[in-house]
């Protein structure tokens, strides 16, 4: 078993924004569920989190995800060459 399966100890559900328009043309403002997953998070200052994913995990800038009773919106995602088998995220609580 990898040490990363044993850093994975939460579930989060991802979502992306609805590409769809309205009748104006403006964003729909809905989400589209992407998937629910196994992911570790740690505090990262007052409102943020630093969230681990393993790869392939297909999430971007400006997603979100949805941990426990929080709403968190991903702020950045870096893959770490010394670390290939997983994401590292940065992620702000919705308020």
């Amino acid at each position: 078993m990898s040490a990363l399966a044993g850093l994975l100890t939460e579930r989060v559900a991802i979502a992306r924004p609805d590409p769809a328009r309205d009748a104006i043309g403006s964003a729909s403002g809905q989400w589209i569920a992407v998937a629910t997953i196994s992911a570790g998070l740690v505090p990262e200052g007052r409102n943020g989190w630093r969230v681990v994913l393993r790869r392939p995990s297909a999430i971007r800038e400006g997603w979100r995800m949805t941990w426990r009773d929080r709403r968190l919106r991903v702020t950045d995602v870096t893959i770490d060459p010394r670390t290939p088998d997983r994401l590292i995220l940065m992620a702000e609580e919705m308020r």
